[in-house]
């Protein structure tokens, strides 16, 4: 039984077998063993996080033209496929998955923040290449209405912090 896809995989990292995602997300069975679904999620982003603020960057394939179509670039489809191997390509599709269900602490906030101010279209254009600009919207999306969540609750944490001064 796999719980992560292989390092060739894109798939989403998950249990396959439903008893045992029963037994660990339960506390009362799994004891010692027992996994809260949000803090396993909230690693996995900011690992994807991680990964994007690392690896994402302006022209990633280096093809030093961007109105050229890619049936234009020669060896394109090669430069494109080295993503398909790469951990930014599961850090481009699944951190808004993950962002959905982790509890965000102050940390994965700014880690959040950092990456939607510095490497938003650097995202976007990854998207674009590995044909999933459709998802772009709905990435978004999710990720704007964490980060306003974020927002209120740093703002939140400063005005304590002002006050309790």
């Amino acid at each position: 039984m796999s719980c992560i896809p292989s390092p060739n995989s894109a798939d989403c990292v998950q249990v396959y077998h439903a008893s045992l995602r029963d037994y660990v997300l339960d506390p009362s069975r799994s004891k010692e063993f027992h996994v809260r679904a949000a803090e396993s999620h909230g690693r996995l982003l900011f690992l994807c996080l991680t990964v994007l603020m690392k690896e994402l960057k302006k022209d990633i394939l280096g093809l030093g033209n961007s109105v050229q179509r890619q049936t234009e670039i020669s060896g394109f489809h090669n430069r494109r496929d080295e993503l398909n191997s790469k951990p930014l390509r599961y850090a481009v599709m699944y951190w808004t998955y993950h962002l959905k269900k982790a509890e965000c602490d102050e940390k994965l906030c700014a880690l959040l923040f950092a990456v939607v101010k510095t490497r938003l279209l650097c995202l976007v254009e990854v998207l674009s290449l590995l044909d999933q600009l459709d998802a772009a919207p709905a990435m978004l999306s999710d990720g704007y209405d964490v980060v306003k969540t974020c927002r209120l609750t740093l703002s939140s944490a400063l005005e304590d912090a002002m006050e309790s001064r």
